[in-house]
């Protein structure tokens, strides 16, 4: 991955719009054919993220759901190769549909055996040893955005980044994940932010917010990020079994233990548990809508991302 060419052309799409990102209306198509929560923006931020994969370098999506956000990378980079990962988990008895739909969507879109699909736990599966054969080019973020997984997701997936590398993270208005991605990058010299770009969970230019970082591996290696170990143990011991368990049985009220779980490191510092579905509100520059306010989202919101 070239990251001074990707840039370049970054900065170029981000004084776009919907015009130059989608000439000729194929991800209006797109968004028009496969449910997802997204915007046109941050899909041809992810397709132009694409088109800069080095020879021999994969992309790799934790969160799918029904593919929207990887049908839109894939569209024109069909020499690449693709890889999702997605448990399907929070759906409910719907999990089967979105399987089944996210293959239909793909296969529709792209063609068959386009797409690897890796089911499951991404903390379980991105610690296993050759889980993904080619170095990670472009890593797009999407899935649980509770702090523990927000930081195992960037820590886990770092081993297997290119030596250059885009790291795209989603939904990075909510709070919640900004504090948890400011947390593992914080004193990181491999990351450089190209882009902090501002959104709501009821829609925007860039939908939920999205963070675009340059990944530059330094020479010997980065050092072990802090904390990893004990994360890890209490994502696989505590939060992701109880959480999956009422979500099955209870879906509702999983959703409400999840947050309480996720919302456990604030309240030991004595931060307030941040509210389910808040946000900071934000205009297309930036700039909060005024100290301390917030809304309730209508879809998305933090709890689950939104895709």
């Amino acid at each position: 991955m070239e990251t001074t060419a990707f840039r370049a052309d970054l900065e170029e799409l981000l004084v776009g719009d919907e015009r130059t990102w989608d000439p000729d209306g194929t991800l209006a198509r797109l968004m028009a054919e496969v449910p997802g929560l997204s915007s046109l923006g941050k899909l041809a931020l992810l397709r132009l993220a694409a088109r800069h994969l080095g020879p021999g370098e994969a992309y790799l999506e934790v969160g799918s759901w029904k593919g929207l956000s990887i049908i839109a990378a894939m569209l024109g980079n069909a020499d690449a190769p693709f890889f999702a990962i997605e448990s399907f988990d929070g759906y409910g008895v719907r999990g089967r549909e979105a399987r089944e739909a996210l293959r239909r969507n793909v296969e529709a879109w792209i063609g068959p055996g386009r797409l690897r699909l890796l089911e499951g736990d991404f903390v379980a599966l991105l610690r296993r040893p050759g889980v993904l054969p080619h170095p990670v080019g472009v890593y797009f973020y999407d899935a649980d955005h509770s702090p523990l997984g927000q930081y195992l997701a960037l820590a886990l997936a770092e081993p297997h980044l290119a030596d250059e590398a885009i790291v795209i993270v989603d939904d990075t208005a909510s709070p919640t994940v900004a504090r948890a991605t400011d947390r593992y990058v914080e004193g990181r010299s491999a990351y450089e932010l190209l882009a902090d770009l501002p959104g709501s969970p009821s829609g925007g230019r860039w939908w939920n917010g999205l963070r675009v970082y340059a990944f530059r591996r330094t020479a010997g290696g980065a050092s072990p990020a802090p904390g990893v170990r004990w994360r890890r143990l209490v994502y696989a011991s505590v939060y992701r079994p109880t959480a999956a368990f009422f979500g099955r049985v209870m879906p509702r009220a999983g959703i409400r233990l999840a947050h309480a779980i996720r919302s456990l490191p604030r309240i030991l510092r004595g931060h307030p548990r941040e509210p389910i579905g808040s946000f900071l509100l934000l205009d297309e520059t930036g700039s909060a809508g005024g100290p301390g306010r917030r809304g309730r989202a209508r879809r998305g919101g933090g709890v689950y991302s939104s895709r």
